[in-house]
């Protein structure tokens, strides 16, 4: 049995973000660090394309360190929710994009969990969705 799959030079694919947009597919991933001698930022999206899940094109680094998140279209911008975690707490944070390699922070979107509803410490990895 052959195996095939997207390995990224001294790094390895955490989670895999994916989304299908005009015909292709766009495959985020949270890239971690292997490379000798160098500290590991944590875990960093990056953006592979591909239409026949054999050949990949790399975009490479988004530019957002975090954890897990979604991405959407609406009203021809890119929406980025991921999670971040300022001094031990789980928060959503907000980017948008026009091209789903440059992106814009939106500090003033982050929200995180409201302790007197939901479990703190397990507020992350969002997945949104848009409904017109």
């Amino acid at each position: 049995m052959n195996l095939i799959f997207y390995s990224p030079k001294d790094a390895a694919v955490g989670d895999v973000i994916p989304c299908f947009m005009d015909g292709e597919f766009k495959v985020f991933y949270l890239q971690l660090s292997r490379a000798k001698d160098q500290p590991d930022p944590g875990p960093v999206w990056h953006l592979i394309e591909t239409t026949d899940l054999l050949h990949y094109r790399e975009r490479g680094a988004c530019g957002i360190l975090g954890g897990t998140g979604a991405v959407l279209r609406a009203d021809g911008l890119y929406h980025l929710f991921y999670c971040i975690f300022p001094e031990g707490r789980q928060v959503v944070a907000h980017a948008t994009s026009t091209d789903l390699v440059h992106w814009q922070t939106h500090a003033e979107d982050s929200f995180e969990a409201d302790p007197e509803w939901y479990v703190t410490s397990d507020w992350r990895d969002p997945h949104v969705l848009w409904n017109e």
